[in-house]
């Protein structure tokens, strides 16, 4: 904001010529000598002030005269918001000496003493006027009579309300009005330094801050009921510096405290369920702070039940075990109950044998059951103890598992709904006492290991070893050591197994624990047979080896084996505290010595052949070398994968063992003896078949060529050669050809056109055929071909003679096209006619391929002569080419070449599986040559066209292509004319503009002669990676940065037209023409023609690497530089010569470089600019930024923002210093509007800099992403996405930063125009229920911007885009509203207690009930529930014995959707029934005093009837009343003192009177006598002279005191009586009292918490007080 204010404040002074920008800020005077006399200037204009362009001056009117120039100032600037000083050299002096000497000086003697005026202008404009001029006030202008502020001898200093108000036009004659005193010296004495404070010291006139503040901390709910309910809100308060007291205030509800002075908390309570409510804190000055709380919705939740854990443990030895149940927000209402189920079907354990419970289980359904209930509001947790049973068997641990089932009605399930309890079995194993005793046993050391033990396992400690092979970082030794420990005879044990705790460094060398039986015949470690007990990879504490599988045998060793190569380093390992566990401890034995022998044998695979060569699998014969001379064992010999006739081998021999093996399968040889494990791996050769013809029936082979070992042809033109990747030869695999298709060799193909025995010109394989005139109808021809890489220059293909006349060619095809490769063998079949005289015929194939890394081949030609009718048609691919490059699904087309000239019946085609279009169905008999095309999506692999009649079936098969993103290559710069005769200097410069590197070797730039549309040159690039943002230059040795030298000199041809061709696997990515067009070549229109004769100017793309596939866009007439970024040093000196710079989205960089200029066109904003140059471009968005910078000479780039040529600058920034890049962000930019900027070097003169770059960065247009655009039948639930910057679907290079979005809602033909901005924390979503006013069944158009931080003017901040795309978003029919299903039971019957629900609407904030019977009823909610005692009121509601048809509607933002279906409800015929509530029972009751009976509520009664039945019989007695209560001291029935009373209540509820139920009993007693005479008098008030007090008020309930105040002396009794508020008797008694004394009271029992009434009477006169007890 702070940006804003700024730039619109620049703008304002522009506009107004700087008017009323500086005021006079301070002034002082002296009438006691000539010093000091001076005043401060401050700039309140809202920009920097340059005195050079915009000059200050200062007029003085000498008493009263006319006003005449004094000062002026026309060097230096001052900043915004800064203050200057002008005055007596003395004001200088004392900035200096107070730290003020940054400040802008101007030394002047002035003469001015009071009663002189003065006047700033700027520029000439007046801006601000002390005193009045033309008026002489006297020696001053004084303040008012009893002022302080005076202009003679005073420091006065300006207000801030004056720099608002602005200067008023005539001045002033009170300085009081614009004036505060600051310092004054008494008359004669003069004022000195001392009196100068507060000079060169701007203003502070910044608003007061507010440093309190208030966040919104809980709500919680007062009752949870249906209807609507209150919650409580708290707030926290922190006072911060603020000093006063705050006044507290609430938009709902009550809010306490009202005033606050401190840190604390703030309470709203009275607040309605879903209102929120705002907290306001206000001092009515500079705070005014708010917090607004979340409002809870209040609703009943049903009770729920679950373990209170998943999992339990104990074990035996009589623990016990508590499973326990919790339930959440129990029922007030009903009971609620579960049953606990035993799985023991499953379950491990049993019971009673392994466990017994408490309660006990008894037999269920499901299993043994318990059923826990929780009665009415219990929330205590329900526990199950269970005892488990010590028993002696070793049975391990076991589990025994429960779960839940039976929850009674109105309640759910928790989440823990499982419960496991493991019982640990304490009969198992123990610790034995032996220590185990290790031998060390190596079986490779490791001399140079660095632990100085040969890296063998090493005693530390008393029981520990370590080892560790390392031999330093180049070293590599295989160490193997071992810790042997034995014999142990385990005969006894059933369970047995080693711990031990082990140590790592390095984590390399994982140990193997191991044990073996064996070891005691074969005392070696490579003897022994070993079982593994598991691998140590890491440390670890108390590691656990099971051993049991052995236990019950003797002479059992464990072994602890150390092995590495050293490869991959080595651990360093310690082990220590091992110990042996066993539940019978094994007894230790004498320990065999080790001994061990090297295996010496060696064993090599050394070869396999075929035994055949068929088309099945075939057998051949592996060869394995052995050198056994010096073994002294002999060895067995095992084959896996074949079979052999050796099984062993001899000691002291070597030679070869032959075994036989299945073609495809492996084979392995080992030799085995104690000593030696030795095994070699023998290969599977392919047994390929070898090529034969392939006739038909009644076929003749004519011509079998499989080029194995050569070429069958009769003729092979030119003679066969293969030289330095010039080949035209038999080969079996070339580059990219793996193999043949059949056999072993194919004929191959690469850089025919060479010097070594190729040319320019189709080379041949020649086949000529002689027969008897006759023999044969036609010939029957197929053969393969294979291409790679091959372009638009190389092809391959085939021709035939007539049979008539072999010097006539009447057929042919050719194979291979642009952009077309096979990347496969592909099949070709002919059908050849054959005149009947004809004795001869000739087949040839041919092709022609240049440039190497491109491949052709050609195998298994095979010519039949057949005496059916010929075929005549032929079907040929000739390409196959993406129709588009992208990352979404493309499609691909395939054009194929027929003929069907000498065909008599038209041919169909048929393409397998269907095309997404084909151009031809059927192709006409007599027609061709021709073309149809098949299109195919690129997810299509492969497809076949075949082409057939009753002679013809042809077919081709098409693999499909993946059309990849093409590489993002492109021509960047060309030098095609100079001023030299043979251009020597000319050049091609290429330029990576994407974002990975670029293999060259599969890019080829061909250069184009437009005169006749043909290649004059070709170049295939070398095999270098091109990084991102890279150049790689073709030119001569003397092109500067060259990074290919392709020819001397005259490199391009000069145009009139010439072209240059990209081309990326013979796919066209870039292409540019210049004077001139090239079909196929020019990208729209030709680039501009370059000027010969001017040196160092050639084409350049600009902005540099950007390409819009239009040369003359792109490219314009600039400096060359080879290998470095393009520059633009076009005459852009003045705005009427601004180069257009078009914005470009954020995230890709795409600097265009341009030349400084040598002159200034205005004055500079911010140091000189002399060498600026002048840009514009149309806005894109509000925020555009302009970039600048000069990576090279590092100067301090200046960018100035105009709105127009010659029009008002809208910024100058220069925030970032030199060798940095400027941000310029203006802001408020109009969309669409064009603007105009210049950028120069802060630094004085011009700089002629080369290397200044420029951009303008903008906003994407982003738009709401994917399926969201165009939704439709929408719900409020639903949400809707934006683009995402992270996915890369925002912007082409994710990582911008964005921050926020915001989503605009404008609904079609409707009013509702609103904004929601939202954090990306929050999501790149919106729901759509959080967009106020949306409706369902309406449209609306919803477009995204996006906010992103920038660093811009020397900030970082954030920015929002514009809005984006629109897209539209249409709502569905609103959700209806209806009572759940089990609210509509026709069975159910209910009562005004019960409660009704109605399905869940998203989004709504209240639902409307409506009751339809003999009467119609009404009811809204802010829930989905409701009471039915709520509904109407209680003498007007729903009636008991009817029945009520339902509708629910539900109000979503403010409209209320239509009713959903009905459905009905029956209502029960009569009230629950009600009694006392029970702690009225058994009372005694005092006639006429303030006693109460309460009956229990029956919810919707209007009226309760209570009916007392005398219990020794007699008349009942009733009486109705609106309450549920029954007050003794207002009835007027007729009790007798001293009768008890059975008493019943029914209620009124519905139009019906319920049934008594259940009587309790009470007894009515008389009113107490009080007094000590016969005092019959009726009771009165005690009068004034005779009161009583009590303390203390509030008391705990066991003890007060009562004080007594009277004026006579005689005594008397007190009656004590004390009731609750209900107004039954709690405690009574009498005491005597005397005068003015005091008594202590002591109830019975101590009084429960509540108010209570305390009676005292004394002589007919009574006194009530009332008191809390707490």
């Amino acid at each position: 904001m702070r940006i804003l204010f700024t730039i619109l404040t620049s703008m304002m002074i522009t506009a107004m010529s700087f008017g009323q920008g500086f005021v006079i800020s301070q002034y002082i005077e002296t009438n006691s000598g000539s010093t000091p006399k001076g005043i401060e200037i401050y700039n309140n204009s809202g920009a920097t002030v340059n005195f050079a362009t915009t000059p200050l001056t200062v007029y003085q009117g000498t008493n009263g005269a006319a006003l005449s120039l004094t000062v002026t100032v026309n060097t230096g600037s001052l900043a915004n918001n800064a203050v200057m000083v002008i005055g007596t050299s003395d004001i200088g002096t004392y900035l200096s000496n107070n730290g003020l000497g940054s400040v802008l000086f101007v030394t002047r003697a002035f003469s001015f003493n009071g009663d002189d005026a003065l006047e700033i202008r700027l520029n000439g404009v007046r801006q601000d006027t002390f005193g009045t001029p033309g008026v002489d006030p006297g020696t001053s202008w004084p303040a008012p009579s009893g002022g302080t502020v005076s202009t003679a001898n005073q420091n006065i200093a300006i207000k801030c309300s004056a720099i608002t108000a602005g200067a008023p036009a005539i001045g002033f004659t009170d300085p009081a009005t614009r004036f505060d005193f600051v310092a004054a010296g008494a008359p004669g004495t003069g004022l000195g330094a001392a009196g100068l404070v507060g000079f060169g010291v701007a203003p502070d006139c910044a608003p007061p801050t507010c440093t309190a503040s208030v966040a919104f901390n809980s709500a919680s709910c007062d009752a949870v009921t249906g209807g609507v309910d209150n919650y409580t809100s708290t707030f926290d308060f922190l006072i911060g510096s603020e000093t006063g007291t705050l006044n507290v205030s609430s938009d709902f509800g009550t809010p306490s405290p009202l005033t606050i002075s401190a840190d604390g908390t703030i309470t709203v309570t009275s607040v309605d369920e879903g209102q929120a409510v705002t907290v306001t804190v206000s001092d009515g000055a500079g705070c005014n702070i708010q917090a607004t709380s979340i409002a809870p919705d209040c609703i009943v939740v049903p009770p729920s039940v679950e373990f209170v854990s998943a999992t339990s443990s104990g074990s035996e030895g009589g623990s016990t075990v508590d499973i326990c149940l919790a339930i959440t927000d129990p029922s007030s209402e009903f009971a609620t109950s579960v049953d606990v189920v035993f799985d023991d079907v499953f379950s491990g354990a049993t019971s009673p044998g392994d466990f017994t419970t408490s309660p006990a289980f008894t037999s269920g359904v499901f299993g043994p059951t318990v059923t826990l209930t929780w009665p009415i509001s219990d929330a205590t947790q329900k526990c199950i103890t269970v005892t488990i049973v010590d028993d002696a068997a070793i049975e391990g641990d076991e589990t025994a598992d429960f779960f839940l089932d039976n929850l009674s009605a109105g309640a759910g399930f928790g989440s823990t709904t499982f419960h496991s309890m493991t019982i640990s079995d304490n009969d198992g194993p123990q610790p034995c006492p032996s220590v185990p005793v290790w031998e060390v046993v190596t079986l490779d050391d490791n001399p140079a290991a660095n632990d100085g033990n040969n890296g063998e396992w090493t005693a530390v400690g008393p029981t520990g070893y370590t080892a560790n092979g390392f031999c330093g970082g180049a070293c590599l030794d295989i160490t193997e050591t071992w810790l042997v420990y034995g014999p142990l005879d385990a005969s006894s044990a059933t369970a047995l197994s080693l711990t031990m705790d082990a140590t790592e460094s390095f984590g390399v060398t994982d140990l193997n624990v191991q044990y073996a039986t064996d070891y005691g015949t074969n005392p070696c470690p490579s003897l022994a047979t070993w079982t593994s007990a598991g691998i140590v990879t890491g440390s670890g504490i108390g590691l656990s080896f099971d051993m049991t599988s052995v236990a019950g045998n003797a002479g059992i060793y464990i072994g602890i084996q150390y092995y590495d190569d050293g490869v991959d380093g080595y651990s360093d390992w310690v082990l220590d505290n091992f110990v042996i566990v066993s539940d019978a401890c094994p007894v230790i034995g004498t320990p065999v010595t080790s001994s061990c022998v090297v295996c010496t044998t060696t064993l090599v695979a050394s070869g396999a052949v075929c035994d055949a060569q068929t088309s099945g699998t075939d057998t051949y014969t592996a060869t394995f070398t052995y050198d056994a001379t010096t073994e002294l064992n002999d060895l067995a010999v095992t084959v896996i994968g074949g079979t052999s006739a050796t099984t062993t081998v001899t000691a002291g021999t070597s030679g070869t063992i032959a075994v036989s093996g299945t073609e495809g399968a492996d084979v392995t040889v080992g030799l085995n003896n104690a000593l030696c494990t030795l095994s070699a791996t023998e290969n599977s050769p392919v047994c390929v078949p070898v090529p034969v013809p392939s006739c038909a029936a009644g076929e003749t082979s004519l011509v079998f060529d499989s080029f194995e070992g050569g070429a069958a042809a009769s003729a092979v033109n030119p003679a066969a050669y293969d030289s330095n990747n010039d080949t035209w030869i038999h080969l079996s695999s070339m580059g990219s050809i793996a193999g043949a298709n059949e056999g072993v060799d194919f004929w191959a193909m690469q850089d025919l056109d060479n010097v070594v025995g190729g040319g320019a010109f189709d080379h041949e394989l020649v086949y000529n055929l002689t027969f008897t005139p006759g023999d044969y109808s036609s010939l029957n021809v197929s053969f393969y071909y294979y291409t790679s890489g091959f372009n638009s220059t190389d092809h391959l293909g085939y021709k035939y003679t007539s049979g008539s006349d072999p010097q006539v060619v009447v057929g042919q095809g050719q194979l291979e096209s642009l952009s077309q490769n096979t990347a496969a063998w592909t099949q070709v079949t002919l059908s050849i006619p054959v005149d009947g005289a004809a004795t001869s015929a000739q087949f040839i194939l041919y092709g022609f391929q240049n440039g190497g890394g491109q491949y052709g081949g050609f195998d298994d030609l095979n010519i039949c002569g057949s005496t059916a009718v010929a075929c005549t048609a032929t079907l040929l691919l000739n390409s196959v080419s993406c129709d588009a490059y992208t990352a979404a699904i493309d499609t691909y087309t395939a054009t194929f070449d027929y003929d069907a000239s000498f065909e008599t019946e038209d041919l169909t085609v048929t393409v397998v599986p269907a095309p997404q279009s084909q151009s031809a169905i059927t192709i006409t008999a007599g027609t061709g040559p021709g073309q149809f095309t098949v299109t195919m999506p690129e997810t299509t692999s492969s497809y076949t066209v075949s082409v057939s009649n009753s002679a013809c079936s042809i077919q081709e098969t098409v693999t499909g292509v993946t059309c990849e993103p093409l590489p993002q290559l492109v021509i960047n710069e060309v030098d095609y004319d100079q001023p030299e005769a043979n251009d020597p200097g000319e050049f091609i410069e290429l330029y990576n503009a994407g974002a990975v590197g670029l293999d060259l070797s599969n890019f080829e730039v061909k250069l184009w002669n437009g005169s006749n549309s043909t290649v004059y040159n070709t170049f295939a690039l070398a095999a270098v990676t091109l990084a991102p943002g890279d150049y790689y230059v073709l030119g001569n040795a003397s092109v500067p940065n060259v990074d290919e030298v392709v020819l001397p000199n005259n490199l391009l041809q000069n145009g009139a037209p010439d072209g240059v061709e990209l081309l990326y696997l013979g796919i066209q990515i870039d292409a540019m023409t210049y004077e001139g067009t090239i079909a196929g070549i020019t990208e729209t229109s030709g680039a501009p023609t370059d000027n010969g004769a001017e040196s160092g100017s050639g084409l350049s793309r600009t902005p540099n690497g950007t390409d819009t596939n239009d040369n003359s866009a792109d490219f314009i007439i600039s400096c060359i530089t080879p290998g470095a970024a393009n520059v633009i040093c076009a005459n852009n000196e003045d705005c009427a010569d601004a180069i257009s710079i078009t914005p470009s989205v954020f995230g890709i960089p795409n600097w265009e470089v341009f030349q400084l200029g040598g002159s200034e066109s205005l004055p500079g904003c911010a140091g000189d600019a002399g060498d600026d140059i002048w840009f514009k471009f149309v806005a894109n968005s509000a925020n555009d930024i302009i970039i600048a910078q000069d990576p090279v000479a590092g100067y301090d780039v200046v960018v100035e923002l105009f709105s127009a040529c010659g029009g008002t600058s809208l910024g100058c920034f220069n925030n970032y210093g030199a060798g940095s890049i400027e941000r310029a962000l203006a802001g408020n930019l109009t969309e669409g509007a064009e603007y105009y900027f210049r950028v120069y070097d802060a630094a004085t003169g011009a700089s002629a800099s080369t290397s200044v770059q420029v951009m303008v960065k903008t906003f994407e247009d982003g738009q709401l992403y994917g399926a969201s655009c165009g939704a439709t039948g929408m719900s409020l639930p639903q949400v809707i996405y934006a683009e995402r910057d992270e996915l890369g679907q925002l912007y082409t290079n994710p990582g911008v930063g964005v921050i926020g979005y915001g989503f605009r809602f404008q609904e079609q033909g409707g009013p509702l125009d609103v904004v929601v901005q939202q954090p990306v924390t929050d999501g790149f979503y919106l729901q759509l229920s959080n967009v106020p006013g949306l409706q369902y069944g309406k449209t609306y158009d919803v477009t995204v911007q996006h906010r992103v931080v920038l660093p811009a003017n020397g900030i970082l901040d954030a920015y929002w885009s514009d809005f984006g795309t629109t897209c539209t978003v249409s709502l569905g029919a609103a959700p209806t509203a209806q009572l759940k299903p089990q609210y509509c039971a026709a069975a159910t019957d209910y009562y005004l207690a019960d409660q009704i629900q109605s399905v869940y609407v998203a989004g709504a904030n209240r639902y409307r009930f409506t009751f339809s019977g003999s009467s119609t009823f009404v009811k809204e909610s802010t829930n989905y529930g409701v009471f039915l005692y709520s509904v109407g009121s209680a003498g007007n509601g729903l009636q008991y014995g009817n029945s009520y048809s339902v509708t629910v509607e539900a109000r979503i933002n403010g409209v209320w959707t239509l009713p959903g279906a009905a459905c009905t409800i029956f209502m029960q015929g009569q009230p629950e029934d009600t009694n006392l509530k029970p702690e009225f029972c058994g009372g005694t009751y005092v006639l006429s005093n303030s006693n109460y009976l309460f009956a229990i509520q029956v919810l919707g009664a209007s009226k309760y009837e209570f009916k007392f039945s005398p219990t020794l019989g007699g008349t009942a007695l009733t009486q109705v009343n609106n309450s549920l209560s029954f007050a003794f001291h207002l009835t007027s029935l007729p009790f007798a003192a001293g009768t008890s009373y059975s008493v019943q209540v029914r209620a009124f509820a519905g139009g019906v009177w319920g049934d008594y139920a259940t009587a309790c009993d009470i007894a009515v007693v008389a009113p107490p006598t009080i007094g000590t005479g016969n005092n019959t008098a009726a009771e009165k008030a005690i009068t004034s002279d005779n009161y009583f007090s009590m303390y203390p008020n509030p008391n705990d309930g066991a003890e007060f005191i009562v004080a007594a105040n009277q004026k006579n002396s005689i005594e008397s009794n007190v009656s004590v009586e004390i009731m609750d508020i209900t107004g039954k008797m709690v405690y009574s008694g009498v005491i005597p009292v005397k005068g003015s004394s005091q008594f202590k009271v002591t109830p019975d029992t101590a009084l429960n918490t509540g108010m209570y009434l305390l009676r005292l009477s004394q002589n007919g006169e009574s006194q009530v007080l009332k008191f809390i007890v707490r």
